[in-house]
C-alpha cells in the first residue's frame, strides 16, 4: 500500500492510500463478474473500501480500530496506523464471503 499524509499538527492529519498490487494483502476477484480490475479507495478519511472497475461492485467499508475517535488525528504516526489498519480491514471483508460451488 502507498499512503501519502498530509497536513499538520495545527490542523489535523489525512491521509489517501493507493493499492500498489505488491503488498502482503492479496484481493480476491470480484464475486459477481470474475474481474481483477479492483481498487481500494478512501476519501482522506481512515474509511476504505474495495470496488470493481468493471461491474461496479463495492465491499464494505473497512474501518479502522477503535482508537479513532472520528476527530482530527493529531498524530502523524496515528493517521498512519489508522489508515493502514483500515486498508487491511476493507480487504479482508472483501475477500471475506461466501464461495460459490464455481469459485471453488
Amino acid at each position: 500500500m502507498k499512503l501519502r499524509i498530509i497536513g499538520n499538527s495545527s490542523v489535523g492529519f489525512s491521509a489517501h492510500g493507493e493499492w500498489d498490487g505488491n503488498g502482503d494483502l492479496a484481493l480476491d476477484s470480484c464475486p459477481f463478474c470474475g474481474s481483477n480490475n479492483l481498487t481500494v479507495e478512501n476519501t482522506h478519511t481512515p474509511f476504505y473500501n474495495v470496488t470493481c472497475e468493471d461491474c461496479g461492485a463495492d465491499g464494505p467499508d473497512g474501518v479502522p480500530n477503535p482508537d479513532y475517535d472520528g476527530k482530527r488525528i493529531r498524530s502523524k504516526v496515528l493517521c498512519g496506523y489508522l489508515h493502514q489498519d483500515a486498508f487491511a480491514n476493507a480487504i479482508a471483508l472483501w475477500n471475506d464471503r461466501i464461495v460459490s460451488e464455481e469459485e471453488e
